[in-house]
């Protein structure tokens, strides 16, 4: 046996050894820096950078960079899309950046907590093992509690007749038997300058309408919705529920039992 020749055999293997992985960091800016797991006041745009501090063993043009909006299970309503691309040559050195910012109320919740998930991957080796580096930025968007809001609920139901019923009121006592739309509605005050009211009214068990306060002519707040079959069961007991919230708070809820009672 002859270990010098043995050990030019081998030795080419170490050229196969695997690169080593790319190090970095993430950057955000709304109108002021953000922070990760630091209170943030977010505005109307959100900008998020990866920072390359160290490509490792692989060259710009073999990574690709992803950001990725990862919002509660409680905001609704948001569609955020994931951006990836090729890395950038800067006067700051390799990053990779949003093509365009993230917008409040399309991507976020101004005042809703989320992370943002961001990732350089192997763009020679794309798959499921493809990520070289990764990691989670977390936005804690946050918001002063406005107000609570001095609501009241009301619903009233004219029968074919013409004799009104009102909740709270006589549709309580009589319990008639609805054959026409029932209407109901959120009273509540004058609003608190900049608040952005979430109003939702519906039938407990059944998905809510939602939507924005109107302004009466006397300044104050309503929001109208109408309810009928299969809103409800006919002849049926259910209870309407409203709700009032803003910058992620509930500043107002009640509830209002209707039933119905069918002799025939």
């Amino acid at each position: 046996m002859r270990p010098i020749a043995l050990a030019l055999i081998l030795s080419p293997t170490l050229a196969f050894a695997n690169p080593k992985p790319p190090k970095a960091h993430v950057e955000c800016m709304s109108t002021n820096p953000v922070k990760s797991g630091v209170a943030a006041k977010l505005d109307a745009e959100l900008w998020c950078t990866i920072h390359v501090d160290s490509l490792g063993g692989f060259k710009p043009a073999s990574v690709t960079g992803n950001l990725t909006i990862n919002l509660a299970p409680t905001t609704k309503g948001i569609d955020s899309q994931p951006q990836f691309g090729k890395l950038d040559d800067t006067q700051d050195g390799v990053v990779f950046q949003l093509q365009k910012p993230w917008v409040v109320d399309k991507d976020y919740r101004k005042c809703e907590p989320f992370t943002i998930n961001a990732s350089l991957d192997d763009a020679d080796h794309p798959g499921m093992d493809s990520t070289l580096w990764h990691a989670t930025f977390k936005v804690n968007a946050s918001c002063p509690k406005p107000k609570a809001v001095a609501g009241a609920l009301a619903c009233h139901y004219t029968a074919q007749d013409g004799t009104i019923f009102k909740w709270p009121g006589n549709g309580a006592k009589v319990k008639p038997r609805m054959e026409q739309p029932l209407s109901c509605s959120i009273n509540a005050g004058k609003p608190e300058a900049g608040v952005p009211y979430e109003v939702s009214l519906g039938v407990t068990g059944k998905p809510a309408k939602v939507g924005k306060f109107e302004t009466a002519e006397d300044g104050k707040m309503f929001f109208e919705a109408t309810f009928e079959e299969p809103d409800y069961g006919a002849c049926s007991s259910f209870v309407i529920a409203g709700q009032v919230k803003a910058n992620g708070a509930s500043l107002w809820s009640g509830k209002l039992a209707i039933k119905q009672d069918c002799p025939d």
